[in-house]
């Protein structure tokens, strides 16, 4: 059986990366943080990942749970960076090269405590 590779066709959603700059006040005293887009709107794939089959608290939706995101190949995407997409915040665990030389990247992802 071959090998499922990814299509430009299967990234059926539009999410945000962005970055947490430092807000400062005049004094350099730190008052909070400024989410700062880098990519708006880029094309994606999301995929909600079960867990570990072994342990059934992995299989709960929860806010531990991960979701893998598939979108086109972008070099300057690193773990400190946030994932935004249909109104949910994600942090990026995990930035992994797909099938296919820098066509496109996985990002391991974790919802947000709100």
């Amino acid at each position: 059986m071959a090998k499922k590779v990814t299509q430009a066709g299967q990234l059926d959603r539009f999410c945000t990366i962005y970055t947490r700059d430092a807000l400062k006040d005049t004094h350099g005293k730190l008052q909070g943080y400024v989410p700062t887009p880098v990519y708006s709107n880029l094309p994606c794939n999301k995929q909600d990942g079960p867990g570990d089959e072994k342990n059934e608290l992995d299989q709960r939706k929860t806010a531990y749970g991960t979701t893998v995101f598939t979108i086109r190949y972008k070099a300057d995407i690193t773990t400190t960076m946030k994932l935004s997409c249909e109104g949910v915040d994600y942090d990026i665990l995990r930035v992994a090269e797909g099938e296919g030389r820098k066509q496109w990247l996985v990002l391991t992802t974790q919802s947000k405590d709100k």
